[in-house]
């Protein structure tokens, strides 16, 4: 069986990120504000859109865009390989 070097993706985001000034992580109060978003206000999204929360994902679109149409993100695939 040969040694398959996984990379932590994310540890090397984030060492990026802080690298060039960014702060990765949301501050609690941040968190703690966006969980007390009514659910209701979660439900009125239109029927074709996508739940990506659970991806590491980012976009290139400007801030105020409706459409996250400029977005990638990264996932473990087989074998350690990501996609």
């Amino acid at each position: 069986m040969k040694n398959h070097h996984t990379t932590d993706l994310k540890a090397i985001a984030m060492n990026a990120m802080r690298k060039y000034g960014f702060e990765p992580l949301f501050p609690n109060s941040v968190v703690s504000e966006v969980a007390s978003i009514p659910v209701k206000m979660l439900s009125d999204v239109k029927e074709n859109t996508k739940d990506l929360r659970m991806l590491l994902w980012s976009s290139i679109d400007n801030y105020d865009s409706m459409d996250l149409d400029q977005i990638e993100f990264a996932a473990r695939g087989q074998m350690g390989r990501y996609r």
